[in-house]
């Protein structure tokens, strides 16, 4: 047994450095901020100081769609610049499920949401309640940006949803 594992490991060790260069793309390499999410506290002060809003990534560290979102397409947003004008913060349903409870659409995480401080308090004003790509982050982030419902006061009841694709 013991020469079987050495001998798969020395074929592993053997192929894989052909295998990681046949991966790569022809193209220039995409690379991705180092983007370190804050605390949804910490993420509201700033906000509140910077006239900004806040972007919120509910997840658990258990659920690797919340990581991904969080680690992969999040950093994807804020390389096309779509963090430029908020605050990120990500909150572990785990660790504070009553502050995600109280900001999520349903229990499933990932979810994605955008916080807007409306007369000293912040209220949701989009979600999307899955995991999905950096396209439709930006779509909600310009849309929640530029529409008039970003003026208006908005009732938790009523956080308008974009479809994941």
């Amino acid at each position: 047994m013991k020469t079987i594992c050495l001998a798969l490991l020395t074929i592993f060790l053997a192929v894989s450095p052909l295998v990681a260069q046949s991966d790569l793309p022809d193209g220039p390499s995409l690379v991705l901020p180092d983007l370190n999410p804050l605390d949804l506290a910490t993420a509201q002060l700033r906000a509140g100081e910077n006239d900004q809003d806040v972007i919120v990534i509910i997840g658990a560290q258990w659920c690797a769609p919340c990581q991904t979102m969080k680690n992969y397409v999040m950093p994807q947003v804020a390389g096309r610049g779509g963090l430029d004008r908020l605050q990120f913060a990500y909150l572990d349903f785990d660790q504070d499920n009553e502050a995600a409870t109280a900001l999520m659409q349903g229990t499933a995480v990932p979810q994605v949401i955008y916080l807007k401080r409306k007369e000293g308090t912040w209220r949701p004003l989009a979600a999307i309640p899955k995991m999905t790509e950096a396209e439709t982050v930006m779509a909600m982030i310009a849309w929640a940006q530029t529409s008039s419902s970003a003026d208006s006061t908005v009732e938790t009841a009523a956080i308008p949803m974009l479809p994941a694709k």
